[in-house]
C-alpha cells in the first residue's frame, strides 16, 4: 500500500484505523477490487455530559468528543452502484449494494425512503446514504450518489447513547466532501448530517451530536447554544476532573417511541405556552426556541400546562406544533409539563455546571467543591430525565444511586442518563482517582443484569481536528 498526500500522523494512530487498513487490502479487495484512490475520514463520538434531550427546545449543552470513533473510506466506482460495507461489528462484516443511477435521479425524500424500503436498505446504511442525497441536495451541480463504495469501521458501541449515527454521517460527509472536492466547513456538515438523519433515517435527534462530533475539540466541553447552533466556545477538562461513560449494554435509538413523546410533548408545551403569551396572531414570543422563556415566567405559567394530554385533545384546540421533524399522534397520552419544564431547568442546570467547571480552573484548591456542585447539577439532571419525562431505565438508576451513595469518599461526584435515554450510557463526573470506583461499578452491573457493560473514557478530536487521508491502493 503507498500512500499520498498524508498531512498529519494523527488520523493513523485512532484505534480502527488498521483494521479498516487491513479491510480494504483484504475482504474488500477480494469481493470489490481495492484499487483506486480511496478517501478517510474521522469522526468521534460524543458523551453527553449534560443537556441532552434540551438541545432540540434551544438549550445549552456540554458535550465531550469521545476517543472512540468512526472511520469511512469512500472511492468512486465506474459500475453506477452504491456499494456500502460496514465492519463496526467484528466477525460480522455487513454489505449492502444498490443501484446509483435508480437513487440519483430521486430528488423528493419520502420517494426515496420508499425506494430505500422497496429494496430492502437496512438502517444502518441509511445514515451514509441519507448524506449522500442532502450533499446532493445542497450541491445542485453536483451528484455524489452517481456511484461510490462506502467501507466503515467504528468503535463506537452501537446503541450505546454515544452517537454513534453522528459519528458515521459526519465521517461520511467529511469522505464524500474530499472525494468530491467541495468546501468544508464544520457547522454546515453537522447541520447537513442533522437533516439526513431527521428526513432520510426518520430519527428525530437534535443538532448537538453531529456538531460535538464536528467541531469538538479533544480534552474540551463543547459549549454549544441549540438556537440553533451557535459555538459559545470550548472548556478544558479540569485537572484532576474525569469523565466517564457506562455502558449499560441496554440498546437506545433516538428512533424509539418514548423519546420522540418526549420530543413531541415538549412542542406541545411550547405551543401552549405561545398561546399563553401572546394571542393567536402574534409571533412566537420564544422565537422557535422554548428554553428563550425565563424560568421565572415558567413558573408563572407553569399550572396552565397540562400534566397530561391526549393527542386529539391537543390538536382540537392548539392545532399542529412548530416541530418540523415529528408530529402529534391523536391515539398518544403525552406528559406535557414535565417534558416542558425539563429544559427550561436543564438549561439552568448546564449553565450552572459549565460555571462549576470554570471555577476548578481558576481555584485548584476549590476543586472538591466544585466537583460537588457540578455533580448535584447532573444528579438533578438524571431525576428529571426518567421520574418526571420518563426516559430512564432500571440499569441507569441502579448506577446513579450507588454513584450518589459512594460519593467523594470513592471520588465520585455526579452521574446521570446520557443523550435520548431508555437505556444506553451513563456519565459519570469523578476526580483523580475515581476510575477504580466506575471500573467496580461496571463490573457489579455486569454481575447484576448479565450483560456486558463497559466503561468508556478518554477524549478524541472533532472531525474538522483531523484531515482526511488519501490512501492510495495499488
Amino acid at each position: 500500500m503507498s500512500r499520498h498526500r498524508h498531512p498529519s500522523p494523527v488520523l493513523p494512530g485512532r484505534p480502527g484505523f488498521n483494521r479498516l487498513r487491513r479491510l480494504l487490502e483484504g475482504a474488500v479487495a477480494s469481493a470489490w477490487g481495492a484499487r483506486g484512490t480511496w478517501h478517510v475520514a474521522w469522526a468521534p463520538g460524543r458523551l453527553d455530559v449534560m443537556g441532552g434531550i434540551a438541545d432540540y427546545s434551544g438549550s445549552l449543552v456540554a458535550q465531550l468528543p469521545l476517543r472512540l470513533g468512526t472511520f469511512v473510506a469512500v472511492r468512486a466506482n465506474r459500475r453506477r452502484q452504491l456499494r456500502l460495507w460496514s465492519a463496526s461489528v467484528p466477525g460480522r462484516e455487513r454489505t449492502f449494494l444498490t443501484s446509483a443511477h435508480e437513487i440519483g435521479g430521486i430528488d423528493r425524500v419520502d420517494e426515496l425512503r420508499r425506494h430505500l424500503d422497496d429494496v430492502g436498505a437496512p438502517r444502518w446504511t441509511r445514515y451514509s446514504i441519507g448524506v449522500g442525497h442532502e450533499l446532493s441536495q445542497a450541491q445542485a451541480a453536483i451528484n455524489p450518489l452517481r456511484g461510490f463504495d462506502l467501507v466503515t469501521v467504528s468503535t463506537v458501541p452501537i446503541g450505546s447513547g454515544l452517537a454513534s449515527s453522528a459519528a458515521l454521517e459526519v465521517a461520511t460527509a467529511r469522505a464524500l466532501g474530499s472525494w468530491l472536492d467541495l468546501p468544508s466547513d464544520a457547522v454546515a456538515t453537522a447541520r447537513l448530517c442533522q437533516r439526513a438523519e431527521n428526513r432520510v433515517v426518520g430519527a428525530a435527534c437534535g443538532i448537538m451530536d453531529p456538531m460535538t462530533s464536528a467541531t469538538g475539540r479533544a480534552g474540551h466541553l463543547l459549549r454549544l447554544l441549540c438556537r440553533p447552533h451557535r459555538v459559545l466556545g470550548h472548556v478544558a477538562i479540569p485537572r484532576g476532573v474525569r469523565l466517564f461513560a457506562i455502558d449499560t449494554g441496554v440498546k437506545h435509538t433516538v428512533g424509539g417511541a418514548r423519546y420522540t413523546r418526549a420530543r413531541v410533548a415538549a412542542f406541545m408545551g411550547h405551543r401552549i405556552l405561545q398561546r399563553l403569551l401572546a394571542p393567536a396572531d402574534r409571533p412566537d414570543p420564544m422565537r422557535g426556541h422554548l428554553t428563550r422563556l425565563p424560568i421565572t415566567q415558567w413558573q408563572r405559567w407553569r399550572d396552565e400546562v397540562p400534566v397530561r394530554l391526549r393527542g386529539a385533545e391537543f390538536l382540537a384546540r392548539f392545532g399542529s406544533t412548530v416541530d418540523r421533524v415529528t408530529r402529534v399522534d391523536p391515539e398518544v397520552t403525552y406528559r406535557v409539563r414535565a417534558a416542558t419544564e425539563h429544559p427550561l431547568r436543564e438549561h439552568v442546570r448546564v449553565q450552572c455546571f459549565l460555571e462549576a467547571f470554570e471555577a476548578i480552573h481558576f481555584d485548584s484548591d476549590a476543586a472538591a467543591a466544585g466537583l460537588e456542585r457540578a455533580g448535584r447539577c447532573m444528579l438533578a439532571s438524571h431525576g428529571s430525565y426518567g421520574r418526571l419525562v420518563g426516559l430512564g431505565s432500571p440499569e441507569a438508576d441502579w448506577l446513579v444511586k450507588r454513584v450518589r451513595s459512594r460519593g467523594p469518599e470513592h471520588d465520585l461526584y455526579g452521574a446521570r442518563i446520557t443523550g435520548g435515554g431508555c437505556g444506553g450510557s451513563v456519565a459519570i463526573l469523578g476526580g483523580t482517582h475515581s476510575a477504580p470506583a466506575v471500573q467496580a461499578l461496571a463490573r457489579e452491573l455486569g454481575a447484576e443484569t448479565g450483560r456486558r457493560v463497559r466503561v468508556v473514557s478518554g477524549s478524541g478530536p472533532g472531525a474538522f481536528e483531523v484531515p482526511v487521508l488519501r490512501l492510495r491502493l495499488d
